[in-house]
C-alpha cells in the first residue's frame, strides 16, 4: 500500500442493514430477510448499493479536514456485497480532485467507485444549503422499465469534520 492509499475492512451487519433501510425506505426482503434472500441468485442478505457507496465515502471523508464538494461520482457495481462477509475498500488519490476506491469481498470486484470533488469554503453559504427538509411522503414507487432510462447528476457538500447521520 502506497502513501495515497488507504485501506479498510467492514463486515456489514443486519443491524446495518436495518438503519440503512429506515434512513433510505428500502425495505426490499433482499437486503433484510435471511430466508428470502437465501432463496435469491445471491444467496444471502445483499448490502445496499447506495449503502456501500456511501460508507466509502465516509471512509474516505475521515481523512479530509476540509469540507468538499462532490462534483461526480460514479459506481461500478459487478457483485453483489453480502452482508457478514468481509468487505475490503481500497481508496487511492489519485491526483488533487478525485479519488478512485474498490471494494473487494472474496478477491471479486463488488463496486468500483470514481469521485470528483473540490474543496470549499461554505462558511457563507451553509444555512442556505441545509435550510429545506425532505418531503415526508415517503418512498416513490417506480417501476423497472421507468428506472432503466433514469440518469442525472446532484451536486453533494460533504463535510470532512462534522458529517453524522442520526439513526432513528
Amino acid at each position: 500500500m502506497n502513501k495515497s492509499e488507504q485501506e479498510i475492512q467492514k463486515s456489514f451487519t443486519i443491524e446495518d442493514q436495518h438503519a440503512f433501510a429506515i434512513l433510505s425506505g428500502d425495505y426490499n426482503p433482499l437486503h433484510l430477510d435471511s430466508i428470502y434472500a437465501r432463496r435469491m441468485i445471491s444467496g444471502g442478505i445483499v448490502v445496499h448499493g447506495v449503502h456501500l457507496l456511501l460508507w466509502a465515502l465516509d471512509c474516505w471523508l475521515k481523512t479530509k479536514e476540509q469540507r468538499v464538494l462532490l462534483e461526480e461520482i460514479n459506481g461500478d457495481f459487478h457483485v453483489p456485497a453480502l452482508m457478514g462477509r468481509e468487505i475490503r475498500l481500497t481508496i487511492n488519490k489519485d491526483d488533487h480532485d478525485s479519488i478512485n476506491a474498490i471494494a473487494v469481498m472474496d478477491g471479486k470486484k463488488v463496486v468500483v467507485i470514481r469521485a470528483i470533488y473540490r474543496e470549499y469554503d461554505c462558511s457563507n453559504e451553509r444555512a442556505n444549503i441545509i435550510s429545506t427538509q425532505p418531503d415526508k411522503k415517503g418512498p416513490i414507487e417506480r417501476d423497472v422499465e421507468t428506472l432503466k432510462s433514469v440518469s442525472g447528476k446532484e451536486k453533494l457538500l460533504l463535510d470532512g469534520i462534522d458529517r453524522t447521520i442520526n439513526r432513528v
